[in-house]
């Protein structure tokens, strides 16, 4: 096993960034799935670059200079990620496009990126020193009305390359949210002369606008949550509650195309969808270990709902 790497990043000091140009002043509505409890948190994401063939940076080729100036263009298309979350009627939440802007930092660690790869884990979670390379506490920025969206820190690397850390607001996006949002800043980062990101934005959330009066189709058991503190597993429309979450411990699994294959040859045929061998092995794991083979159990899980 290779020893857990310890490094020093040296940090600037936080900067705003707003749109380079003037954006609507208006409120965005966010659904009741937008706005859940289950998703007012900060989601973090972190991306690795190599050196790139120059020697050393110029003005030009500086990371920081690039995605600090790709970023204010790209607000502009992306502005409601520069406003902030406000209170509501009811305990909903709207999204004021104010155009306050988002937090930047730069930084400079005395570390190789290939010392990072031999680190214990590699480049996957837990990853070393990993609050290093993440804007920390700043300005109330961990809450989640009233302060910035999102939080990015561009860190250089000893060896030219750099890291490209953030954190966004689950309630602004998802995960395919904070792609097309790094995507139009990539873009402009390798063509500063580009007029317009080349997937532009669509907010739509109206389209999720609950009927009036509200009409219940059919019973929603997974948000169902019980009247005890602590969640029983012999209950089958138990949810777990946020106290629960924080005291189970949570992991990353990393599996390769020969574990994936491996599974699908225990119990399904090699035609069979990764997705159905991955998540039958989880749940028959935790199902053993936790729970009686009478009770019932419910299996949770990202899905990309905009096809």
């Amino acid at each position: 096993m290779a020893p857990m790497l310890k490094f020093t990043v040296q940090v600037s000091r936080p900067e705003l960034i707003r749109p380079e140009k003037p954006t609507p002043r208006e409120f965005k509505y966010l659904s009741n799935i937008d706005d859940q409890k289950g998703l007012r948190n900060h989601i973090p994401f972190v991306h690795f670059y190599p050196p790139s063939t120059a020697s050393s940076y110029t003005h030009d080729q500086d990371p920081v200079g690039m995605i600090k100036q790709a970023l204010a263009r790209a607000l502009v298309y992306y502005y409601p990620v520069a406003g902030r979350l406000r209170h509501a009627d009811k305990g909903k939440l709207v999204v004021d496009c104010c155009g306050e802007g988002v937090i930047f930092r730069e930084g400079n660690a005395d570390i190789k990126l290939a010392q990072l790869r031999e680190a214990d884990g590699g480049l996957k979670p837990p990853f070393p020193q990993w609050e290093s390379l993440l804007v920390d506490d700043l300005w109330g920025s961990v809450l989640i009305t009233d302060s910035p969206l999102l939080r990015m820190q561009v860190t250089r690397l000893a060896c030219g390359g750099f890291v490209l850390a953030y954190t966004l607001n689950h309630c602004i996006c998802d995960a395919y949210g904070a792609y097309i949002l790094i995507k139009a800043i990539s873009e402009f980062c390798l063509n500063p002369t580009q007029a317009a990101p080349s997937l532009l934005p669509a907010w739509r959330r109206q389209a999720l606008h609950p009927r009036s009066p509200p009409t219940i189709s059919y019973p929603h058991h997974e948000y169902d949550v019980t009247s005890s503190s602590h969640h029983d597993p012999e209950d089958p429309t138990a949810a777990y509650t946020e106290t629960d979450f924080k005291s189970l411990a949570q992991t990353s699994v990393f599996l390769s195309q020969a574990d994936i294959s491996s599974l699908k040859n225990q119990t399904y045929s090699q035609k069979s969808p990764a997705f159905h061998a991955i998540a039958g092995c989880l749940w028959r794991a935790r199902t053993r270990t936790l729970m009686s083979p009478q009770s019932t159990t419910r299996l949770l899980f990202s899905c990309w709902a905009q096809k």
